[in-house]
């Protein structure tokens, strides 16, 4: 039988944290998932911990899913990313009919991953740097749950659930 996946969804305390978290937990492969709390230190101490405790050498991929809800959804081709995997994630982009919401822009972008990348555990940042028109919501009093975007949710939702079936036959 093969292992269980060991999951953590970091920083979701949001409406689409919460979905990813219920659907992760009836994965017949899934652990329960964790759900953590972003405070600005949390992946780097938890990267920390795993690395101690060594759960780190059992993770095989840490996919990350940030500002994933605007309505003019375009994943950014994240240059800090593992290639190997965000080759895997457009490719489950394509399976699902929906790569044009993926990559047609590049860019190096400081976030959570980070402190797992630099421990070598493969990793990808899922997320759409320009939240509205010119980023004018990102942080902001106008950051409301009226400018989230269901189909956007769903999108990035079912490219990571394919993702990780993906993942599962590796």
């Amino acid at each position: 039988m093969a292992a269980r996946l060991k999951t953590a969804v970091l920083g979701a305390t949001g409406y689409s944290g919460l979905e990813l978290t219920r659907l992760l937990a009836k994965h017949p492969r899934v652990d329960t998932p964790l759900q953590l709390r972003r405070d600005g230190h949390g992946a780097r101490h938890l990267a920390e911990k795993w690395e101690k405790d060594g759960t780190l050498k059992k993770v095989k991929a840490l996919l990350l899913m940030d500002m994933i809800g605007d309505a003019d959804l375009n994943i950014e081709r994240e240059t800090n990313s593992t290639p190997w995997l965000t080759d895997l994630v457009y490719e489950a982009a394509e399976r699902n009919g929906v790569q044009s919401h993926f990559y047609a822009r590049a860019a190096a972008i400081e976030d959570d991953h980070l402190p797992f990348v630099k421990r070598g555990v493969p990793s990808i940042d899922i997320i759409d740097l320009d939240y509205g028109y010119n980023n004018v919501f990102h942080h902001t009093p106008q950051d409301t749950l009226d400018k989230l975007s269901p189909r956007s949710l769903e999108i990035v939702g079912n490219t990571t659930l394919e993702a990780l079936r993906m993942l599962d036959r590796r």
